[in-house]
């Protein structure tokens, strides 16, 4: 499996309005999963009311993103709790559960996650409230100590659902460097989580 690209291609047409033209892709129209790494800043511009935030403490570091989309969470929800699709629609190269299994993802449930050549993140669920919240922590393959992730889904008042996805660990040296990092990685995992379920909501007003 393969980074999902999150909309290289698109034309600027598309970027006003991806969710019913869908894209162009060897003469062929195809839906939108994402948007291309090298894209998500434009489409974030245009489209995605996502917000980064940090918060600092004495002793924990955090870093949590927040965007709103127009699906509703019985969309959204699917998304977030199946570790098996973050590859298909986020910034991953590759990910599922150890050992393999299908989703959703279950209290103790190991997931794992492959983040260019080098970078595997394997994580275990720790909290589980369908339809609106996922908890997790990294077991291994990040340099940090105590790391706890929630990822929370709100239903707005149009229909829609509010995305945020927070993570906290230990303020050491190893950690401020991780921060850097995710202060990239944050951003482009919530426009593509909210890219890709604006699209489903587009795909169903369709059919």
């Amino acid at each position: 499996m393969t980074r999902a690209d999150c909309g290289r291609d698109l034309t600027q047409t598309q970027v006003q309005n991806p969710l019913a033209l869908g894209l162009l892709h060897n003469g062929q129209k195809q839906t939108i999963l994402g948007l291309r790494s090298n894209h998500v800043k434009l489409y974030h511009l245009v489209q995605v009311p996502m917000v980064l935030k940090e918060v600092y403490s004495m002793s924990q570091l955090e870093v949590q993103a927040e965007g709103v989309t127009r699906a509703g969470p019985e969309i959204v929800w699917p998304l977030v709790a199946d570790a098996n699709t973050y590859c298909h629609w986020g910034p991953w190269d590759d990910g599922g559960y150890r050992p393999p299994a299908a989703g959703p993802s279950r209290q103790s449930s190991i997931q794992w996650f492959r983040y260019g050549r080098r970078t595997t993140s394997v994580e275990e669920i720790v909290e589980v409230e369908e339809p609106r919240r996922v908890v997790y922590k990294v077991v291994s393959g990040l340099p940090v100590k105590n790391y706890r992730a929630e990822i929370t889904l709100t239903p707005t008042s149009s229909g829609g659902t509010s995305i945020r996805w927070v993570a906290t660990w230990d303020k050491t040296f190893m950690g401020k460097l991780v921060r850097r990092k995710l202060r990239q990685i944050f951003p482009e995992i919530v426009t593509c989580l909210i890219a890709a379920a604006d699209n489903q909501e587009a795909s169903n007003d369709l059919s």
